[in-house]
């Protein structure tokens, strides 16, 4: 009997001994992805800090991610239009940066726009990788970071002129919350009618959109289709995107517009995305 009891003792201890050190390591990974996530706040915080300083003091900054010359960037810019990209040979187009975006350029290649969306902390540069999930965890200075970037589907013409450009952002908790606020804000009537243009800019060219729908849908919907084989097959996605909008709009959209798909997770359920849709504003609307 002494040795059932010694034993039994010496079982519960150990059984004890390894509840608490799963139970040690386990709160070891919980405050080390509490502290990670907080890092990666502040972390993108102050590289967006950086990048509005950069912007509002028009300063040049002779660095660069890619160390990407001067007089190469700056210059002629070309882009290779593969069959893909909707045609078969390269675009040679000798468009200069505008002012404000050299600096940008300049620390990184891949930095293609901007986006601006009125009454939202949406205040980013729009970067574009070799495909999508290149910048779904990095700055845009090359820093791993869960918050990503802002980025362009990598099937889209950097100069916003498909007939769908289709940009990206994840839904943050903290800040920099990237995308959070359309999922937040153009779920709601009265933000919806007020904050309608929003200005989305390439680096060469200030631009504007007049947001026309706004929608929360399943990953099986593909409303991230850049390529349309006919007009009546744009004119019919067209009509689609505009009856899927939780608030209806007069916007007309015709098969010559070009459109921009603003995406982000959302979480009604699993695999849902929220999704707002604009069309670019041309001289003379």
């Amino acid at each position: 009997m002494g040795r059932f009891s010694i034993k039994k003792i010496l079982d519960n201890k150990i059984f004890n001994n390894a509840i608490i050190i799963v139970c040690t390591i386990t709160l070891i990974y919980s405050l080390f992805k509490i502290g990670s996530t907080f890092f990666y706040s502040l972390r993108g915080n102050e590289i967006m800090d950086d990048l509005h300083k950069i912007m509002n003091n028009n300063q040049y900054v002779r660095r660069s991610f890619h160390q990407v010359s001067f007089d190469s960037m700056l210059n002629t810019i070309t882009l290779n239009l593969d069959p893909e990209n909707g045609g078969n040979s390269p675009d040679e187009r000798n468009l200069e940066v505008l002012d404000k975006y050299k600096d940008l350029v300049l620390i990184n290649e891949d930095i293609i726009g901007w986006i601006k969306v009125p009454g939202t902390d949406i205040d980013y540069p729009i970067v574009q990788g070799r495909d999508n999930s290149q910048y779904l965890n990095m700055t845009y200075t090359g820093e791993i970071n869960r918050h990503g970037s802002i980025f362009m589907d990598y099937r889209n013409s950097k100069y916003f002129d498909d007939r769908n450009t289709v940009i990206y952002g994840h839904n943050m908790h903290l800040k920099p919350h990237m995308f959070r606020p359309l999922a937040k804000s153009y779920q709601d009537k009265d933000f919806f009618y007020n904050n309608r243009i929003i200005q989305v800019d390439s680096i060469y060219e200030e631009q504007k959109w007049e947001v026309f729908s706004a929608y929360i849908t399943e990953i099986t919907f593909d409303y991230t289709k850049t390529r349309f084989n006919t007009p009546e097959e744009f004119t019919a996605f067209i009509q689609t995107i505009k009856e899927k909008s939780k608030f209806p709009t007069d916007t007309e959209v015709t098969e010559d517009d070009c459109i921009l798909t603003l995406s982000t997770c959302t979480y009604e359920f699993k695999n849902a995305r929220f999704v707002v849709h604009a069309k670019k504003i041309k001289d003379g609307d």
